[in-house]
């Protein structure tokens, strides 16, 4: 088969046993790769029954047909599994290295159940499967942990791991790679946590065949030369990353602050890659996802004060705002450093931040006290308290243990209305993008598949905030329709969203895909997939026993007005956020009042026969 490997590797944990399974063409030709192939192993491997952290979930990382061929950017790979931290559906994506050795090693995906008896990795070397018993490599940090694998797996092996937070369930615990890139989101590492997985190791010497080899190398030069003019969403972006996001972000009034408490923050600038790199000098050298030339990261390092010697390949955009400015701490040694642990433990940096600021608010209404927190408050701006906080998470200890189930069940423990800003749908943290000052971005997060996600069907605030019509409903539907297709074509095949945001053009892609794997592809059958793919994603979590009612969002974004910034005096309304989701579900082929696929979309889909009576 070609631009695929055609084979799952099945891994039984409790037995030890492996086993491979042979994919075809017909099949892949539906599902492409990436987020369209993981959702077909998901719907069938991962049950309505399934505890999330019961040995019976799986662990699924998934490549694409792109992966190992030389495309800028398409080193990436995705880890989906049901959620422990909202019971449902989960993908998460990284452009770590692991899905190139992944492809190398003869698979297009790999299937992780059951639980290994002690703490254990997992060693894929080519065709030889083995899980390793390792218990001194529990309790590590994820450092360390790469530093002693290092000196049993082969030389080039790609490795990734969960830290304490992963060990200890952590509901947003993430999986780390050796190469500083995260599968952050949902709680991913908690997972293999709960089946004594510590890491993987993956390596392989295998290349991935063409369908027509001389003229996919043309190709692909003539679109390398076009992601080197257009790399990223704008001009400097291989200088700055998603970094100088707080800037332009507060400046359109929709940077969330104070746990979402206001739309812009005076320290923005501070906290921003631009400052961080230009003027504070902090930046010690650019760095990136495996393979990528557009080299989007930066290495940077702390050099005086408290935080001095800490150093992390980032920090990004979301990881600034849910541990800078939602916390409102403009102090940007204290984000580098928090980046820096979170890595160490395994603690995804959205969903920590944002619970930690869910935290500081409930302490200023008085619903957590100083004796919660073993006799000390923490407050917004409070960096060392906030430091200490996200230990405690990661090692269960004290308020950590409660904070560690995530924002919602958090806020159904204390009580007292904090609900009503727990900054959260379906149980995932929001992204950092705050939909008073830009509709269509309400969408994303009240339907998205896997809860609070930014970008999963699209990120249209990128779009949005940027037109004077952002605060206005109509219209938007369409545009989040528009963006989520262009997303799932590129989670699937699969590249990066920004980096290619403006070099991706369904023909070129198609004529790509064409010449790699010998399937016909073009703009509308990319369309049609991805509506495929997101349709069997949401009868994932119908099965799951979702309801349109959780298509909503916090009270605080349906209640309270922006009170500062170019959005000022700006809500959304609970009638604003129903009108834009019955538009959504309309155009997606969903009925209007539940939000289910209808039966003539799923036979439109060819996913009849694939979920059979669940909707019945």
């Amino acid at each position: 088969m070609f631009g695929y490997m055609g084979k799952v590797l099945h891994v039984d944990l409790t037995t030890g046993e492996s086993r491979v399974e042979e994919l075809n063409e017909k099949l892949m030709a539906k599902v492409i790769g990436g987020r369209g192939l993981g959702a077909y192993l998901m719907w069938r491997e991962v049950g309505p029954d399934v505890d999330p952290l019961g040995p019976e979930n799986k662990c699924i990382i998934t490549t694409g047909p792109f992966t190992g061929t030389g495309l800028p950017t398409a080193t990436r790979a995705l880890a989906l599994t049901k959620s422990p931290l909202t019971g449902i559906y989960l993908f998460s994506m990284a452009g770590s290295r692991i899905g190139v050795s992944l492809k190398k090693a003869g698979y297009d995906a790999i299937v992780i159940g059951g639980k290994a008896e002690t703490p254990s990795y997992l060693a894929v070397n080519g065709s030889t499967v083995e899980v390793k018993p390792a218990p001194e490599l529990w309790r590590l940090n994820t450092s360390d942990t790469f530093k002693k694998l290092g000196d049993v797996v082969p030389e080039k092996s790609a490795l990734v791991a969960i830290g304490p937070a992963g060990e200890k369930l952590v509901k947003f615990s993430a999986l780390i790679g050796d190469d500083h890139r995260r599968f952050g989101r949902g709680g991913f590492g908690a997972v293999l946590g709960s089946k004594n997985l510590k890491a993987i190791a993956i390596n392989g010497r295998e290349s991935v065949e063409v369908a027509q080899p001389e003229e996919y190398q043309a190709w692909l030069k003539k679109f390398r030369a076009i992601v080197k003019e257009k790399a990223g969403p704008r001009d400097n972006f291989g200088r700055y990353g998603t970094g100088d996001g707080p800037a332009i972000l507060s400046g359109l009034g929709i940077l969330p602050m104070k746990n979402w408490q206001r739309g812009t923050f005076d320290e923005a600038n501070n906290i921003s890659m631009t400052d961080m790199r230009d003027k504070l000098g902090l930046v010690e050298k650019d760095s990136g996802c495996h393979g990528c030339p557009i080299q989007c990261g930066s290495r940077t390092v702390v050099k005086e004060g408290p935080y001095s010697g800490s150093a992390t390949h980032g920090p990004e955009y979301e990881t600034i705002y849910a541990l800078g400015s939602s916390c409102a701490i403009g102090k940007p040694e204290f984000v580098i450093a928090a980046n820096a642990l979170c890595d160490e433990l395994g603690l995804d940096t959205m969903s920590a931040g944002i619970v930690v600021s869910f935290a500081m608010e409930c302490f200023e209404r008085g619903l957590l006290k100083a004796e919660d927190n073993d006799g000390r408050t923490v407050d917004f701006g409070d960096d060392e308290g906030a430091y200490e906080l996200l230990k405690k998470i990661a090692a269960r200890e004290g308020l950590g243990d409660l904070l560690a189930e995530g924002t919602r069940a958090a806020a159904a423990k204390i009580g007292g209305g904090s609900d009503a800003f727990a900054m959260q749908v379906k149980g995932m943290e929001l992204g950092g993008y705050d939909p008073r000052g830009a509709a269509s971005q309400a969408i994303t997060y009240a339907a998205g598949s896997r809860g609070g996600c930014h970008h999963g069907i699209g990120l249209g605030a990128r779009v949005d905030a940027l037109k004077p019509t952002r605060h206005e409903t109509e219209g938007k539907a369409a545009l989040i329709r528009m963006l989520g297709r262009k997303q799932i074509s590129l989670d699937s095949i699969p590249g990066c969203t920004l980096g290619l945001s403006r070099a991706f053009d369904y023909d070129i892609i198609g004529e790509g895909l064409s010449l790699l794997t010998g399937i016909p592809f073009d703009k509308e059958k990319l369309e049609y997939d991805a509506d495929r793919a997101l349709t069997l994603e949401r009868m994932y979590n119908i099965r799951e026993g979702m309801t349109r009612k959780d298509d909503t969002l916090p009270k605080r974004l349906l209640t309270e007005t922006l009170p500062d910034g170019p959005s000022k005096g700006n809500r959304l309304t609970a009638e604003d956020l129903d009108a834009m989701l019955s538009d959504y579900y309309r155009l997606q082929g969903w009925d209007e009042v539940t939000g289910v696929p209808t039966e003539k979309r799923l036979s439109e889909l060819g996913l009849t026969d694939v979920v059979g009576d669940t909707v019945k």
